[in-house]
């Protein structure tokens, strides 16, 4: 009775990984998976599973701490923290106080680069203090007079 138990709570992670993309028979490797940039260097760096996602520099938000419950070869969902700078802050940025709020992160829209695949869209959702929804979209792309990609907020 004891392995019928083992063998059904195999079965039910597997397809519950499977549904989510995290895992499937005949996925491709790790090598292949789509990747993401998780700073701010252009094409170089680019990664999969980042424990942080840097979009700017200086006092632009970012998600740290971030934990991905699937990582497919179309989509990766994560949770973790956004860090952002409160509005209306005069001081010099790393003087300014931050929000630290609960985020989910979601990639998707695949694309290539040099035979590369990488997620090119990406969507933050949290919920303010006040209880309002919120989310940001990403796109990386290069822009006018830009020689190398970054993430927008769209």
């Amino acid at each position: 009775m004891n392995r019928i138990r083992k063998a059904a709570g195999a079965l039910i992670l597997a397809l519950g990984l499977a549904a989510t993309g995290a895992f499937a028979v005949g996925t491709a490797n790790a090598s292949t998976l789509p990747r993401v940039q998780a700073n701010t260097n252009g094409w170089s760096g680019m990664v999969t599973r980042p424990g942080t996602i840097y979009v700017g520099q200086g006092g632009s938000p970012f998600v740290r701490h971030l934990t991905w419950s699937s990582w497919g070869n179309s989509v990766a969902f994560a949770s973790g923290q956004l860090v952002q700078q409160d509005s209306g802050c005069t001081q010099p940025s790393y003087l300014c106080p931050v929000s630290k709020r609960p985020v989910t992160v979601y990639l998707h829209y695949v694309q290539s680069h040099n035979g590369s695949p990488y997620f090119k869209k990406m969507r933050w959702n949290w919920t303010s203090r006040n209880g309002h929804a919120r989310v940001m979209y990403w796109l990386f792309a290069t822009y006018p007079g830009a020689s190398v990609p970054a993430w927008q907020l769209r």
